[in-house]
């Protein structure tokens, strides 16, 4: 166990030690978020063509990255949905009266709205991630039957998620989970070196 130990901590080492001269943990961690979300933006930016500003991409960026964190959903999901419902345009509209980002229905949703501004990127991405976080919760987190929950059971939406969710996967690193950050934390900080 103690030599699992050893290959662990040098493996983990190894790749701190790439991460630019980190301070902590939570600097690697946070470093690596950056580079994401970095990556993230150039991914809006072609999958729109430029018609989105980089300004722009970066508020899309950063609200679906601090709502995932809030609602424990992956932030590349919520990407891929913003792109599926609207390719990033904030003032999208459906003929079924979806709003925003996310086609946020308004009738549908006061509760979660509150009297915001449904085109505010910021309450947009929160309530939609919110909503699809219920799909998620009332499916057990099975994402494909989430996905029919969130777009009103069109039976290709699953399908268009996922290719939307690869081509962004090829251009962006996976960050690791809440639980992985927790482990590799727990780990250094508890590993004693033999002497």
């Amino acid at each position: 166990m103690r030599s699992l130990k050893k290959i662990i901590f040098t493996l983990l080492l190894a790749v701190f030690t790439h991460a630019t001269y980190a301070n902590s943990v939570d600097d690697f961690i946070g470093e690596s978020l950056k580079k994401e979300q970095e990556l993230a933006v150039s991914w809006i930016i072609k999958e729109t063509k430029g018609r989105v500003s980089i300004e722009k991409a970066w508020l899309i960026v950063k609200n679906a990255y601090k709502q995932s964190d809030i609602k424990g959903l992956d932030p590349q999901t919520i990407l891929a949905l913003i792109r599926l419902e609207s390719n990033f345009q904030a003032n999208a509209r459906s003929n079924h009266g979806a709003h925003g980002y996310m086609q946020v229905i308004p009738h549908y949703h006061r509760d979660k709205i509150k009297g915001r501004d449904i085109y505010r990127t910021d309450v947009n991405i929160e309530v939609g991630s919110g909503i699809f976080q219920e799909c998620l919760d009332k499916y057990h987190g099975n994402v494909q039957r989430a996905t029919l929950c969130y777009s009103g059971g069109s039976k290709s939406y699953y399908h268009k998620l996922t290719v939307f969710k690869r081509s962004l996967n090829s251009m962006v690193v996976t960050r690791p989970s809440h639980e992985q950050k927790d482990v590799i934390k727990d780990f250094i900080l508890s590993y004693k070196p033999e002497v």
